[in-house]
This record gives C-alpha cells, structure tokens and sequence, in this order.
C-alpha cells in the first residue's frame, strides 16, 4: 500500500469491517480522508434501510430538472430535463457510473441527518456527509 501511495503521489488508508463476523483490518485508519464517491455507499445503506423498513418506495419517480443536474461524473448531466426515473434507476445510476445528480437526489429525499445517524448505529462514528454533492 505504501508503493501504491508513492506512486500516486496521494495517501491511502483502508479500514474494512466484516458486519457478521466483526473481523477488521486497518491501515492508517485513524487518519482523516475525504471520502469522494466512496459517501455514496452510505447514502445506499440509509436507502436500503428505508426500502427494508417499508418507508420508500423504488418504484417512485423523480423528475430531472436543469437545477438538479450535479457537477462532476454522472450520465444524469447530460440527459434533458424531464426525464422521470425511479428510485431505483437513481441507485443504479449512483452506485454504478457514479452519478453525482443521483446521489444528491438521494440525499435530499433521506437527508443529511438520517444517512449519519445509520453509519453512526452502526459504528461508523467517522464517516460524516456534510452536503450535497
């Protein structure tokens, strides 16, 4: 991991917990990273959880606006607005191409709030979303 880092010229840090079995690993994981589109994995997991508990639906629809479009990666950017997806194109969308527009849709609909209070309950007391995307 060190190789990797230099020859990246960036710092890398891992911290993985296996949910079942508790079992960890850590490297520098008491260093602070900004989390990039990692946070995304968060926003699925509050999703899911809303999904599970009966709260959301998947088959709801969104509509794209010109004001929701998000810089950075994302097929949603180049799409025009009006284009009504569900819930679940949006997980698609932000966990496969990592679609930036999907991810603060998502955001908006479970809030800031709720996505740190699960990674706090479940034990992720470091992993912060701060805003939107």
């Amino acid at each position: 991991m060190d190789a990797a880092s230099r020859r990246c010229g960036c710092r890398i840090g891992v911290a993985a917990r296996h949910l079942e079995s508790g079992r960890t690993y850590e490297r520098y994981a008491s260093e602070t990273f900004e989390s990039a589109s990692v946070i995304k994995i968060a926003i699925l997991t509050e999703a899911m959880a809303q999904v599970r508990d009966g709260k959301i639906s998947l088959s709801d629809r969104w509509t794209l606006t010109e004001e929701k479009k998000a810089d950075g990666s994302g097929t949603l950017l180049v799409l025009d607005p009006g284009l009504n997806p569900t819930w679940n194109d949006l997980i698609t969308l932000m966990i496969g191409p990592s679609d930036n527009t999907a991810a603060n849709a998502w955001i908006e609909r479970l809030g800031i709030g709720a996505i740190n209070a699960r990674m706090e309950a479940m034990g992720f007391s470091r992993i912060h979303l701060f805003a939107t995307l």
